[in-house]
């Protein structure tokens, strides 16, 4: 585990050990995997926009829901560590999260609850986000339609 000390001094966020949500969770990559996790995900996303959504390789609306849960991992990581050594991890998560916020618009309606509806999603400001277009919008629309 890396070391944390109240200056954040010589501490290399990249290594900080996360530690599980809960005692009965698997163990956590460190934060700069979950990090680097987070900008791959959405990669992905930008990548799969224009794809088939009847193709069962691409990411649908179940895959999409576990994006946003390591987006929580990714935040509860970084508050952990101290304020020095935020500043790069938050650079590196302003600038993925606005690529995030540009391929998505607000859920106004819901699409995301519905589509799990015996679990309550996050309250985190990335869970009232929906894809404007592509598989995962198609999947969650489903829900609409039907």
């Amino acid at each position: 585990m890396s070391r944390v000390d109240d200056s954040g001094s010589d501490m290399d966020w990249r290594s900080f050990a996360v530690p599980p949500l809960n005692a009965d969770a698997f163990p956590l990559p460190p934060l700069g995997v979950l990090v680097d996790g987070w900008q791959a995900e959405i990669r992905k996303l930008v990548r799969e926009l224009d794809s088939d959504p009847c193709d069962h390789s691409v990411w649908g609306a179940h895959d999409f829901l576990g994006m946003l849960h390591l987006r929580d991992i990714v935040d509860q990581g970084l508050a952990q560590l101290p304020s020095p050594a935020r500043a790069d991890p938050n650079r590196l998560l302003e600038a993925a999260d606005r690529q995030f916020v540009d391929l998505t618009e607000p859920d106004d309606q819901g699409m995301l609850q519905r589509f799990v509806p015996s679990q309550p999603i996050g309250t985190a400001w990335w869970w009232r986000r929906v894809p404007k277009r592509g598989p995962v919008r198609f999947d969650l629309s489903r829900l609409d339609s039907a």
